[in-house]
Formats: C-alpha cells, sequence, structure tokens
C-alpha cells in the first residue's frame, strides 16, 4: 500500500493506494491493469452476495449496519467497463468486505477469493437455517462466520462486530 499525503495550507489529506497484485496484473487480459493506481476509500466495504428473492432485504440489513460507512455492491453504480473489471476495481477500492456464503454462491465465492488476494479484511456472513444445505468447503469452514437467523438478527451482529473492530484499533493505538 502506497500512502500519498496532500498538504495545503487549509487541510491535510490523506489517500490510499492499493498496489495491484504482481505489479498492475489484470485478471481477465494477463497483462498490466488499465485503472493502476486505484485508491482505497476509507471506512469502505465492498458486498459479494447472491443476487436471490432475499437481496434487498440482506442489503439493508448491510447497510443499516454499516451506517456511515460506503457499503459499494456490484451492480450499483454503472461503469463502463467489463463486469470482472469493476468487481476488481470496487474490491480494490474497498477498504473491507462482506460476503455471504449462505447459498454457497460461485460469484460470491469468487468475490471473496479476491477480496484475500487483495489482503482485505473480510466478514464473512451465513444464514443459519440454510446451513445443512450447503458443505462448506475445507479452507472456508475454519474462518470465523457470522451467522444469523434473520435480517435484524444480522443487522445487531454487523454493528456488534464492527464495534469490536474499532475496539480493538483504539485499543492498539494507546
Amino acid at each position: 500500500i502506497i500512502v500519498r499525503i496532500n498538504l495545503n495550507r487549509e487541510s491535510m489529506s490523506f489517500q490510499y493506494i492499493s498496489e495491484q497484485l504482481y505489479g498492475g496484473y489484470c485478471l481477465l487480459t494477463g497483462g498490466r491493469c488499465a485503472h493502476s493506481p486505484i485508491g482505497i476509500t476509507p471506512n469502505s466495504f465492498f458486498v459479494a452476495e447472491p443476487y436471490d428473492t432475499e437481496r434487498e432485504y440482506r442489503e439493508k440489513a448491510i447497510k443499516e449496519a454499516l451506517n456511515g460507512y460506503k457499503v459499494s455492491i456490484a451492480d450499483e453504480k454503472a461503469m463502463n467497463i467489463s463486469l470482472t473489471c469493476k468487481i476488481c476495481h470496487d474490491v480494490q477500492s474497498s477498504e473491507f468486505g462482506i460476503v455471504d456464503i449462505t447459498r454457497f454462491n460461485r460469484n460470491a465465492l469468487i468475490e471473496l477469493g479476491l477480496l484475500y488476494g487483495f489482503n482485505k479484511p473480510t466478514i464473512i456472513i451465513m444464514k443459519k437455517k440454510l446451513r445443512v444445505h450447503v458443505k462448506i468447503p475445507s479452507n472456508i469452514i475454519g474462518i470465523e462466520q457470522i451467522r444469523y437467523v434473520d435480517y435484524p438478527d444480522l443487522t445487531y451482529k454487523l454493528k456488534r462486530s464492527e464495534e469490536r473492530r474499532v475496539g480493538k484499533e483504539c485499543r492498539s493505538r494507546w
């Protein structure tokens, strides 16, 4: 990560620039990424989820829990680039990730791999009642997950998780 500091008489700002894997490697072409370098938006989350009938409720619960944070969902804003490139860009420009693996959606798992590949702290969420129907891969089963019963429960648990993370950061600064 490169930190660029901008100073002027009125203010000081920090811009975090993500160094691409392998020096700007593009996952689509195998060449250099055309969008490199990509700035990381502080306090932002990329959400990977299945596009199912519960999507609207899940997104509302996540956004309510992360009030004050920027939440990026792959198809929310249009960009004139391929969807794979857009997702890769959104993953890199986010500071954190949230991935719903409830139905073991392949696209969400690919996005989880991208988040881990770009070293993004990621929260894995899973609806409890559907867990029995999904066999979790061995490389994911050992990772802590937030298991929720319904969407109010998801909101509550995400808020609690974020409060713990912020508390740890504050304690580590002292």
